[in-house]
């Protein structure tokens, strides 16, 4: 778990793209996270669960 840009992160730490930009800027997918800004309100939680991580 790493404290990212917006808020504490948790993943695979041999994943080679979404956990390296993670770990290297603490952020990924600007845009994802620009549309969650204008659903998402104050003191709620958002888990996004994936199956899919790199080998």
């Amino acid at each position: 778990m790493k404290q990212c840009r917006y808020g504490p992160m948790l993943y695979l730490a041999n994943d080679l793209f979404i956990s390296r930009s993670l770990d290297r800027y603490g952020e990924y997918s600007e845009g994802e996270m620009e549309l969650l800004r204008q659903i998402i309100r104050p003191g709620q939680v958002i888990l996004d669960i994936q199956s899919w991580h790199s080998e």
